[in-house]
């Protein structure tokens, strides 16, 4: 069941607390399979893939209409996600290669003057990663990774664009 929050105030000698009570606005069902390998092969490689793919379908009686933007699961969750990578690590080396896609997809985004109310539509997404690690110790490694290595700037959320990073890191694991 898929609810929306509705409330008041209850008063008080001179103050008002408010509360919530959640109503029901219908329903939604989710149906998918998520499936995920990984190995390692010659001596010094690894690899994985994931794959997930999800069917949603909302059902809202009429009368909860203009909360359904709120709500919109069928249209604001991706049908498929697939993720691969690919690692090669050899002495103090550590090498990896990831990969990311979303397939197309709306989230709700703020309207001027508004509360989040406007849905908005982008299109599938790929993203690619890496990373560069070298281990000082059995338990110290530093690495610099880069994210959205395909693009400048790309947009994945209904929010800011996401831009390229590259990023230094400093790991001890005890």
């Amino acid at each position: 069941m898929v609810s929306l929050i509705g409330g008041g105030y209850v008063t008080a000698p001179g103050a008002y607390y408010p509360y919530a009570l959640p109503s029901s606005t219908g329903r939604s069902y989710a149906n998918g399979i998520e499936l995920g390998l990984s190995g390692t092969f010659r001596e010094f490689w690894r690899w994985g893939f994931s794959a997930e793919v999800e069917h949603v379908k909302d059902h809202f009686p009429p009368q909860t209409a203009d909360g359904v933007a709120y709500l919109d699961y069928e249209d604001t969750t991706p049908e498929s996600i697939l993720n691969a990578n690919i690692g090669y690590g050899r002495g103090r080396w550590e090498a990896d290669l990831y990969g990311h896609f979303e397939s197309e997809t709306s989230q709700l985004r703020p309207a001027e003057g508004m509360s989040y109310s406007q849905s908005f539509f982008f299109h599938p997404f790929f993203e690619l990663e890496a990373r560069l690690g070298f281990k000082l110790t059995p338990n110290a490694t530093v690495a610099v990774s880069g994210q959205n290595l395909l693009h400048a700037d790309q947009v994945q959320t209904s929010g800011p664009a996401v831009q390229r990073r590259v990023l230094a890191k400093f790991t001890y694991q005890f």
